[in-house]
């Protein structure tokens, strides 16, 4: 009898080789990727693993503790009995899976975070690729690989890389369906379920939900499907979402009398948004703000005494702040949306290397001191720091440059659907995040769509570059 193992193996070969010949590029990124990011875990974590912690790990970590020893989603081990009800429970499933088959390993743990930004990166070339071609797709990747921000939270016990993973794989599905209109109940189901996975980690994106709704509708709208088809896929849509964000809902109504998501919207909205506004208002501090109105204690509260539903107050009361004050509003989102994308980065950076907090930084001392003092200190001084600074200012600028000339190039000649779809979740996690809270950490969900789009504007400048050195004018580029 012919064994037929060996013909198998072979095939196997060559489908392999086939496959890494014609991706190596991206393996080659990914690859570089993951050698830079196990060499700083390897000097970074020595025998302590605090340095993987922030001001949030902590609450992640204790609910997934209680999850792994009694199977409930609670504050913490000692305090089995009260219910998280902050925030969704998505990251601490994470920690406690890992928990699970590993046992309680920081270090593990963030080992898996560096497997899941690898797998962000092939997800976004993935996306490249379908949009456009390959080689924007490996450009796409290159530039968030570069992300001195995104590639610093990897390294933390904190949501981050998590979301923006399985985000990505929301995209992708949603890119899919808009770039070969096929296979859209599955789709439909798809995007549900990932966009619940991604509240449950998240809930910034709670609100999301309609705006795919509504994009899902116009889009069957505009291919001239029936009322019945159109009614059927946002069905498909809402019910994959809310088997998940539903449940938990039906969840926090059963242990503490409220459906809310979480309370940390209600924080989000007052102990944030409008204190900021107060603070604008009045002209002072934001501690001083959060004592007038209230809000000082809310973290605290929320924690304590989750059958209270606070959050509902404070989201209540934070809103009839900000709807009395229109332009104080809008000056706290100029100033956050100014926060958002001016903030390089390399202090979140710096502050994980060196595992002490970041005091003062280039940026801060641009305005305050004269080029002479500027250049004495941080450039001969801490020639580190200024380096960091000088290579995340630099990428920032060369992605905001390119991605806005890729965008209104894509309007034109990329689907135009699958376009808008990115567009309009770039321009929601702006909305959302654009708050006096905004930092360069809030910008880690918004960095693969800028990536993206900087793809296209990086080719339409070095084609228009090359149509200059020939001398034939910067003609219009040719499609990639």
């Amino acid at each position: 009898m012919i064994n037929p193992l060996p013909n198998l193996l072979l095939h196997i070969k060559r489908r392999l080789e086939v496959h890494l010949a014609s991706h190596r590029r991206a393996y080659t990124i990914v690859v570089l990727s993951f050698v830079v990011k196990i060499v700083v875990f390897i000097l970074i974590s020595g025998n302590n693993s605090e340095q993987f912690l922030a001001n949030d790990s902590q609450l992640y970590l204790s609910s997934a503790r209680t999850l792994v020893s009694a199977g409930r989603y609670s504050v913490s081990p000692d305090q089995i009995n009260i219910p998280n009800a902050l925030r969704p429970p998505g990251y601490s499933f994470f920690l406690a899976a890992n928990f699970l088959l590993f046992g309680e390993n920081i270090k593990l743990v963030i080992f898996n975070q560096i497997i899941i930004s690898l797998l962000s990166l092939g997800m976004i070339y993935c996306i490249g690729w379908k949009l456009w071609n390959k080689g924007l797709g490996q450009v796409a990747a290159a530039l968030l690989a570069f992300d001195i921000v995104s590639f610093t939270y990897v390294f933390f016990i904190l949501s981050e890389t998590l979301f923006v993973f399985i985000l990505l794989i929301f995209l992708s599905v949603g890119v899919s369906w808009l770039t070969t209109n096929e296979k859209m109940e599955l789709r439909m189901v798809q995007g549900g379920i990932l966009l619940g996975l991604v509240t449950l980690i998240r809930p910034i994106t709670e609100y999301l939900y309609f705006l795919m709704l509504v994009g899902i509708a116009v889009v069957l709208i505009k291919e001239n499907a029936n009322k019945k088809l159109i009614l059927w896929g946002c069905l498909l849509f809402s019910l994959s979402y809310f088997v998940l964000v539903g449940s938990w809902r039906l969840r926090n109504y059963a242990v503490t009398g409220h459906s809310q998501l979480g309370q940390i919207e209600g924080i989000s909205i007052l102990y944030f948004r409008a204190a900021a506004v107060i603070a604008e208002k009045e002209n002072i501090s934001l501690d001083e703000s959060r004592v007038l109105i209230g809000a000082q204690n809310v973290w605290e509260k929320s924690l304590l005494e989750p059958e209270a539903g606070w959050g509902y107050q404070w989201k209540k009361e934070g809103l009839e702040i900000l709807l009395a004050n229109p332009i104080q509003v809008a000056v706290v989102t100029a100033k956050g949306l100014f926060s958002l994308f001016s903030s390089p980065g390399d202090g979140h950076f710096i502050s994980f290397v060196t595992g002490n907090k970041v005091n003062e930084t280039p940026l801060g001392d641009l305005a305050g001191l004269s080029f002479e003092t500027f250049m004495r200190k941080w450039l001969f001084n801490q020639t580190a720091g200024f380096v960091i600074f000088a290579f995340a200012v630099g990428y920032l600028l060369t992605i905001y440059i390119t991605a806005g000339l890729g965008f209104f190039y894509s309007l034109k000649q990329v689907n135009l659907s699958a376009t808008i779809f990115l567009g309009g979740v770039l321009l929601y996690f702006i909305l959302v995040t654009a708050g006096p809270e905004a930092t360069a950490r809030l910008r880690i969900p918004i960095m693969p769509l800028l990536a993206l789009y900087g793809s296209v504007g990086a080719y339409f400048l070095v084609e228009n570059f090359r149509s200059l050195l020939a001398r034939k004018g910067m003609g219009k580029m040719p499609d990639p």
